[in-house]
């Protein structure tokens, strides 16, 4: 709906005001609302509080704000000092629009105003507001279809085909325009601020900054981002210095066709920049579907008045993002020494502190202990923040239960469309619980909010061939992957993983020589390729790779404990696995690889005792009373859970044992991946389950993977090498093994690697 009066032309859907002769007048934004709503009500007298909750509906602001957007919209429209020739202002009372008003030729009604007694005035304001709300948001709805529908028509020759609000967005990082380039941090971290604000409109779905700032300094078409983030709109916009302020441009596009919904410039001081965030998304909402203004207040959870330490927590965002972690903790911690009430930083430095502890080369200990002291004085600060799931998790979620974790994670995908972590983590909790089809629709649902994050690809992937064996979502999902990053490793570990479950060995070994010839002088890949070669008993190949892991340079914790269960697994080697494993713990005792690496050379001493402990310090949660805590902390590494049950039972404690196998049998029951198969084998027979143990080795008997689930060195298989049945259903698995060995060639180990000097870190 256009609006039209004294020649001017106002066009909502455009957000634009015409001149009488044609051209643009321009207007700031707030002075445009205020016009608006105006001129939706002719003649009506609007009192400055309606005024001012229109205009600013989520912002308290003093009434000389209201002031100056009168004044600018009667500069703009020509209005000289002392005449009232659109606007009129009643003494004490408010402001009324005098012009005459038509819409699509029509005459808007125009009430006169009049004094009236206190009574009826009343009467008559509250029947007026009503009618006038009622009226404005049925124009509003009313406007945007008749654009859409204008608009559309027209990208479509004419069709009569309807299109619907966009309530879809990626915001993009803001471009860096100061010349001294030092303003990078301040446009991520404002992108990332307004993912997260808008991510909370209901109805709107945003995809998270992840997949959005894949597209950072690539110069692309906005049609070419939003098809490949599935979106209806893009935010983009750019901060350069001008004096001593900083100008912040944004600007909302329809993805279709690249047309500009709305544009705004801000310029402000250094210290007025921590409500521009908001701003820029009560202005985006409004562009997108004005129903998204009406409803909750747009704020952020970053709270502090002192603009030093805002940005310092913007920087540490910023290294956050780029997993610089000891930047982002430097960042944090001067934010939080700068404010102590910030209580944002504080769990954001605790945060860091929390990942760090998996990164290895520091004190895991220590650093746990920061985590939780900075978590605790951020809800002592701020005990609201309790709600955001991450926060929530580094306190208490050790102990949760099932009803309290599932509610926290449901509670924050319902108020964050942007969130794809949480959604990640709601599908593999689900997922613990035995709820498969929701976990399946809740990482669909990641996919779509994170679609270039490869976490959620793959376990998408992974879950969608175990809980329904759909080989071709794994597929498409794995040439996503490549298409993402031709040059990454990840797809070549998924080919190589369905080549082995389907019994494919010659692939299966050429995706593996892939492996190496993409990363020859990787040490993680030779300690993967030994693992690997070494599980089906391809003793020369394991033997070359595990020569170059030790040779090459950074022999990490990861590398140490692989190379340990090689001598394990593959002869029994306790001695030299103990050589590697003492070495990496006197440099790193508290890494967690490191721990996880002692921990089985403890079990296959059969010391019990100190293995449950070595776990135990590897992950708190292997030690909580509650079951679910300890399978779901070690899903990503289910080797140690076969462990820790047969320790359990050989230190007595069968109630705990019973517990965890009840918590292991709930989350991994069948169908599933032949290496889970393989862990689930392992966990009956940890636990005496005769029954069990004989029914998972026939399914993976009757399978096509090479997939032995024991050693025939370690404590738990000793007792049943003599059941026939066991004996005969292994014999099965190790004759496939034998069948890969003789018709695999030695590709891989023919890969050339390049000449090294020898690691000065190797285990001695």
């Amino acid at each position: 709906m256009i609006f039209e009066f004294e020649g001017f032309r106002l066009d909502p859907a455009q957000r634009r005001l015409s001149s009488p002769d044609g051209s643009a007048v321009d207007l700031p934004s707030r002075s445009f609302d205020l016009l608006l709503y105006m001129v939706e009500r002719p003649g009506e007298m609007l009192d400055k509080s309606a005024l001012l909750k229109a205009v600013w509906p989520n912002t308290v602001v003093e009434e000389n704000n209201l002031s100056q957007c009168i004044f600018l919209v009667r500069r703009a429209l020509g209005e000289q000092a002392g005449q009232s020739r659109f606007i009129a202002t009643i003494p004490g009372r408010g402001y009324q629009f005098v012009a005459r008003v038509q819409t699509g030729g029509v005459e808007a009604p125009s009430p006169v105003f009049r004094e009236e007694s206190a009574n009826s005035r009343v009467r008559s304001s509250t029947r007026a507001w009503a009618l006038g709300a009622a009226g404005a948001i049925l124009l509003l709805v009313l406007g945007y279809w008749l654009w859409a529908d204008r608009t559309t028509a027209s990208a479509t020759g004419g069709r009569d085909a309807r299109s619907p609000p966009l309530k879809s967005i990626a915001v993009l990082p803001f471009a860096d325009l100061t010349p001294d380039k030092d303003m990078e941090y301040f446009g991520d971290g404002l992108a990332e601020e307004l993912t997260s604000t808008l991510g909370k409109l209901q109805g709107l779905q945003v995809v998270s900054r992840r997949s959005a700032f894949m597209f950072k300094d690539k110069n692309e078409d906005i049609r070419k981002i939003s098809a490949a983030l599935n979106v209806e709109s893009i935010l983009e916009g750019s901060v350069r210095r001008d004096g001593g302020q900083l100008r912040i441009s944004a600007q909302l596009s329809r993805a279709r066709d690249g047309y500009s919904l709305w544009s705004e410039t801000y310029a402000r001081k250094s210290d007025d920049l921590l409500g521009v965030q908001g701003d820029i998304a009560r202005e985006v909402a409004r562009a997108l579907n004005p129903l998204f203004a009406t409803g909750e207040p747009i704020s952020s959870r970053v709270r502090t008045q002192n603009p030093e330490a805002y940005a310092s927590y913007l920087r540490g965002v910023f290294a956050f993002g780029k997993l610089d972690l000891e930047r982002a903790r430097e960042e944090f911690l001067r934010a939080t020494k700068l404010d102590p009430q910030f209580a944002m930083a504080f769990a954001q430095l605790a945060r860091c502190y929390d990942v760090s502890t998996s990164a290895g080369g520091e004190n895991t200990s220590a650093l746990r202990t920061q985590a939780d002291m900075a978590i605790a004085r951020a809800l002592e600060i701020d005990p609201s923040l309790e709600d955001i799931w991450w926060i929530y998790s580094l306190r208490k979620r050790v102990g949760m239960g099932e009803t309290a974790i599932t509610a926290l994670l449901e509670r924050t995908v319902a108020a964050d469309s942007s969130d794809a972590d949480a959604m990640l983590d709601l599908a593999r909790t689900y997922a613990l619980f035995g709820r498969r089809d929701e976990s399946l629709a809740m990482l669909e649902r990641a996919y779509h909010a994170d679609p270039m994050w490869a976490g959620t690809i793959y376990a998408l992937a992974y879950f969608s061939y175990s809980f329904k064996g759909d080989r071709q979502r794994f597929v498409e999902l794995v040439e996503a992957l490549e298409r993402l990053d031709p040059t990454s490793t990840g797809p070549l570990h998924m080919r190589t993983d369905l080549a082995f479950f389907e019994g494919r060995p010659l692939d299966w070994d050429g995706y593996l020589a892939q492996l190496v010839q993409r990363n020859p002088r990787n040490p993680e890949i030779h300690a993967y390729l030994a693992k690997e070669y070494s599980d089906i008993g391809l003793t020369d190949a394991a033997s070359y790779h595990y020569e170059l892991a030790t040779k090459l340079p950074r022999l990490n914790p990861y590398i140490a404990r692989t190379l340990a269960h090689i001598r394990l697994d593959s002869s029994g080697d306790i001695a030299e696995a103990k050589r590697i494993v003492d070495a990496v713990i006197e440099r790193q005792p508290e890494d967690t690889y490191a721990l996880r690496a002692q921990a089985e050379l403890r079990y296959f001493q059969g010391d019990c005792k100190g293995s449950v402990d070595s776990l135990v310090r590897s992950d708190r949660s292997l030690g909580s009373a509650q079951a679910i805590d300890i399978v779901g902390s070690s899903v990503i590494d289910w080797q140690v859970i076969p462990w820790l049950l047969w320790c359990t039972g050989q230190l007595g404690d069968l109630d705990r044992q019973a517990d965890i196998a009840r918590a292991w049998d709930a989350a991994f029951r069948p169908p599933s991946t032949p290496d889970v198969s393989a862990y689930r084998a392992r966990a009956f027979a940890a636990r005496g389950d005769r029954k069990g143990l004989i029914e998972e080795l026939r399914m993976l008997a009757n399978g096509k993977a090479p997939a032995p689930p024991f050693s025939r060195f370690e404590p738990m298989i000793q007792p049943y090498l003599k059941d026939p049945e066991v004996a005969r259903l292994l014999a099965i698995l190790n004759a496939r093994c034998a069948e890969w060995r003789r018709i695999l060639p030695k590709s891989s180990m023919r890969v050339q690697i390049p000449a090294a000097p020898a690691a000065a870190n190797a285990p001695n």
